[in-house]
């Protein structure tokens, strides 16, 4: 066995130049940015902090995948496990590559398996002549560094229960899927079977672990579940709204909550910043038309949009909104809203038309709002509701990004008092990009 340890070392030591292999002067990590042909895996361990852990006295045996290893991964894991909502899965991949002690290959092979920094072990062996590590080819072993030793493999290590993890569906695509699983049966009359869709959707990302949904997200969630209205129509809906927050939650490069104190803009395509003239822009529209007494404003320090007032509920009022328009045209090609703002708690609608003039036919998207919490929020046009006069038109199509004319924001639901609600920008986006 020794025999055939020391050809295999043998035939596979060019695999990287001698002198990245045997420089007694560098780290671990210091000895792979040398070597080559491991980007990915120090950019991992740069972005979860062990590349720091990996320069210390140690000592360590690192098993490192190549760049080509990583690029071996489905594209779906891969992607799943490089995005920042993971970073603490990619971290405990990480520690599975990486053993306590130096550990040459003939000491592995001589044990059999090795304890891993993950608390889980690894199978060593030779496999026709070849070693390898828990399946993975060693492709060039006993690399010396300063605080360690590294042995080069051809492919990510994961361990047990991680990769179905990897494979499960993310928050996303559980949230796209209910919707586009309970519309058709909505539509067909078995708004039941809708809401017990939603309802899953709504348990698992209440119970998942990454990544974090806003407090209003998880408040307007959990809402939804204790709705207890024998109306399965009115379940489904108050569900699907809450979905829908998440949704464009979710769909953001990070979650939802953005903290912050100084301006900072939305990222996308600006619509309005809020600059000193923007006011000018908003028309009210409140329930005084219909002889309401609520009452509204739009109002900028060139900073921030303020919308605040108070809403009465007298004279069967309850509502108070803010419209202006858009030049024609100018949302076509996007997906959706982005917006960030500061709330008191309660809830509000951002809404889009595709008339020039005011109008009560909007499609709308209901945000919750933490007081004092900043958040900013991607508001998909597919999945905001058509509104006429507080009527919904069953089947109706979502509106096309180039018809829109007109952007709007409101409070109502009979929230009776005053209201705040701070608004940093309002922008437009496109999946997949920023």
């Amino acid at each position: 066995m020794r025999f055939a340890l020391l050809l295999t070392s043998a035939a596979l030591t060019a695999a990287i130049p001698a002198s990245a292999a045997q420089d007694p002067d560098r780290d671990i990590v210091a000895t792979a940015e040398a070597a080559g042909g491991f980007s990915t895996l120090l950019s991992v361990l740069r972005s979860t902090g062990l590349d720091d852990a990996l320069r210390g006295p140690g000592p360590f045996t690192v098993f490192a995948p190549t760049d080509e290893a990583f690029g071996a991964l489905p594209v779906g894991a891969r992607n799943r496990l490089l995005e920042p909502a993971s970073a603490d899965l990619l971290a405990t991949v990480l520690r599975y590559h990486v053993v306590a002690g130096s550990v040459s290959a003939t000491q592995a092979l001589s044990k059999g398996s090795a304890a891993t920094l993950a608390g889980d072990r690894l199978t060593i062996g030779l496999q026709r002549g070849v070693l390898r590590v828990a399946g993975a080819k060693v492709l060039k072993n006993d690399i010396a560094a300063t605080n360690g030793t590294i042995h080069v493999i051809d492919s990510v290590l994961v361990p047990p229960g991680v990769l179905e993890k990897l494979n499960a569906p993310t928050p996303l695509q559980v949230v796209q899927l209910a919707i586009e699983r309970g519309v058709p049966l909505f539509n067909a009359g078995q708004q039941e079977a809708c809401a017990a869709i939603y309802e899953v959707a709504a348990l698992s990302l209440l119970t998942g672990t990454e990544p974090k949904l806003s407090n209003a997200a998880q408040r307007a969630l959990r809402a939804s579940l204790s709705n207890g209205d024998p109306d399965p129509v009115e379940r489904a809906w108050d569900l699907r709204r809450a979905l829908d927050l998440a949704w464009g939650e979710l769909e953001q490069d990070v979650p939802g909550v953005a903290e912050a104190s100084a301006k900072r803009q939305v990222r996308g395509t600006l619509v309005d910043d809020f600059d000193e003239a923007s006011s000018e822009k908003w028309q009210i529209v409140n329930d005084t038309v219909m002889g309401g007494r609520s009452r509204s404003a739009v109002e900028s320090d060139g900073e921030v949009g303020v919308f605040a007032g108070n809403v009465s509920l007298e004279n069967n009022g309850g509502f108070a909104s803010a419209r202006r328009r858009v030049a024609d045209g100018s949302f076509e090609g996007f997906d959706g809203l982005v917006v960030r703002v500061r709330g008191d708690g309660k809830r509000y609608r951002f809404s889009v038309s595709d008339r020039s003039r005011v109008t009560a036919d909007l499609y709308q998207s209901t945000i919750e709002t933490t007081a004092g919490e900043w958040v900013e929020l991607r508001l998909p046009f597919r999945a905001m509701k058509r509104n006429v006069m507080g009527y919904t038109p069953p089947n109706s199509p979502s509106i096309d990004p180039a018809r829109i004319r007109g952007i709007g924001v409101s409070i109502g639901d009979e929230q009776e008092g005053p209201f705040r609600l701070e608004i940093d920008a309002i922008g437009l986006y496109r999946s997949g990009r920023s």
